[in-house]
């Protein structure tokens, strides 16, 4: 089916998706190969660099300032290649996409290792707009280690809302979650199928949580299945 809801209008994950492309303000993330030959006859000794392009979009009609964060992890250890961000804010103009820059990744079996993520943040209060995953494919290929320390929490209030934060020592893809509260169905997740990354703890805002007091939660990545 095409269809980003089911018969009863509950989100299938294709809805969070599109939900999150079409916010006013994204970030995306591409890769690339550079081909560079040995020299100008040969078309077998070629050195292949593969890269990343980053690129925000802004469908508002005002400009915005940003602060860029990208970061490189390790997918089978989860430690930190690299964290490079901007010194200073910039502006994302209104109502165009905008090219920000291209980071180099390395030679094939470097990239094959690594997963990348960039984000754009406000200067002002440091909360994370938009963010991006981007990872090597196919996704068949990658040995996705296996989680040591995954946390959800439950956060209620703050005035901002209740909230689960899902973090993970990891990089874990297409993390989904369920909150079972019984016959009532009246509990809504705001986001859903996210990336999960080492650091960063992953906000999923929630609404109807006040009648439940320990809502059941069962969750599922790729390639792993798993109830708490």
């Amino acid at each position: 089916s095409w269809s980003i809801v089911d018969y009863y209008l509950r989100p299938k994950l294709a809805y969070y998706a599109m939900k999150r492309e079409l916010a006013d303000i994204t970030i995306n993330t591409k890769r690339i190969v550079e081909e560079i030959p040995a020299d100008r006859y040969t078309r077998a000794h070629v050195k292949r660099i593969h890269k990343v392009q980053i690129f925000a979009t802004n469908l508002s009609l005002e400009n915005h300032q940003y602060l860029l964060r990208y970061q490189g992890w390790d997918i089978s250890t989860g430690q930190p290649v690299f964290v490079e961000k901007t010194p200073r804010p910039r502006i994302l103009k209104y109502n165009r996409s905008t090219e920000i820059c291209v980071r180099e990744l390395g030679d094939s079996e470097t990239a094959s290792r690594m997963v990348f993520a960039a984000y754009l943040i406000n200067p002002e209060d440091g909360f994370i707009i938009s963010r991006s995953v981007n990872w090597p494919e196919p996704l068949r290929y990658i040995q996705f280690p296996a989680p040591k320390n995954l946390r959800v929490d439950t956060v209620r209030g703050q005035g901002i809302g209740n909230a689960f934060e899902v973090q993970c020592d990891v990089p874990v893809k297409g993390f989904v979650m369920e909150v079972d509260d019984g016959e009532k169905r009246d509990i809504v997740l705001e986001d859903n199928c996210v990336d999960l990354v080492p650091g960063e703890a992953v906000r999923i805002g929630v609404k109807g949580l006040e009648s439940v007091q320990e809502p059941k939660i069962t969750y599922r990545y790729l390639k792993a299945a798993i109830d708490l």
